[in-house]
């Protein structure tokens, strides 16, 4: 993610998995945070790192997402992992399913029997697409063997070359299959 530093100037949060072996002190050193980088995106200077934290990654889904006139949406009915970017756009989702089907309840054109649509939909995608995917991207960014590092690479690289292959990726991490899924939810 890059941030502006409000003088034309740009920052960037990076999230990165660290083993399990590597305590948490050692993990928010200087030394080993540099090394990391420069691993991934070598240059002849150190990276100016201004914050370094440990967090532990959750993947949530509430129960329901209607309890009689309780509606969450967003972080408040699910948790994903910050890998790929799936949690934020997921609960923008949420949001523009909900709002939808607020507004015909609300003008009186359904009943609010509509909102119990909107759980089944963006629940059961959560479950069974979206958490799935989000558990998938941190497995492949969590393996630390050389060769199946390798073959990930390939196998995305040629991703990038079958035009069927990369618009079915492309689907997945932008969500739009994600919609797809919940507007087949009856």
């Amino acid at each position: 993610m890059t941030l502006p530093n409000g003088d034309g100037t740009f920052r960037w949060r990076i999230a990165c998995a660290v083993p399990e072996h590597v305590s948490d002190e050692t993990a928010t050193t200087e030394s080993y945070v540099q090394e990391r980088f420069q691993a991934t995106m070598p240059r002849e200077t150190p990276y100016k790192i201004n914050d370094r934290r440990v967090y532990r990654v959750h993947q949530r889904t509430a129960s329901t997402f209607r309890k009689s006139r309780m509606l969450i949406a967003g972080d408040a009915a699910h948790l994903n992992s910050p890998l790929g970017g799936q949690g934020a756009n997921s609960g923008i989702h949420d949001v523009e399913n909900l709002h939808q089907k607020l507004v015909q309840v609300i003008r009186g054109e359904a009943t609010d029997d509509l909102l119990d649509l909107y759980d089944r939909q963006r629940r059961l995608t959560n479950l069974r697409v979206i958490q799935p995917q989000t558990i998938a991207v941190k497995k492949m960014m969590d393996e630390t063997r050389p060769w199946k590092r390798r073959l990930n690479g390939t196998m995305l690289g040629l991703a990038q070359r079958i035009p069927a292959v990369k618009l079915r990726m492309l689907s997945r991490l932008t969500m739009l299959e994600s919609v797809r899924y919940a507007n087949r939810i009856t």
